[in-house]
């Protein structure tokens, strides 16, 4: 890959296990795509369409962002990603 590729994996902020997903297709006729939605601590340096490294008991291998979501505050808790990644 020419491009950075980020690793998300149990040691690097990945929380729980990856939730697979497929989608249909659209109205411009494209393929299904799978992936999975997975949730990991703030990173705020992966956004949508970068390369992921997800290596966990239940998925591997190499994903794209399809999309990202950033949730948290700075009151309590933590700041978290809910990020959806389809097979590259």
């Amino acid at each position: 890959m020419t491009r950075e590729v980020y690793l998300l994996s149990p040691e690097s902020g990945l929380i729980g296990i990856p939730t697979q997903f497929v989608y249909g297709k659209n109205d411009k006729g494209a393929e299904n795509q799978s992936g999975y939605e997975v949730d990991f601590f703030l990173n705020g340096a992966i956004g949508i369409g970068d390369y992921i490294r997800l290596e966990s008991k239940t998925a591997t291998g190499y994903y794209r962002v399809r999309s990202v979501e950033m949730s948290g505050d700075n009151i309590e808790g933590d700041w978290l990603c809910t990020a959806k990644l389809v097979e590259t």
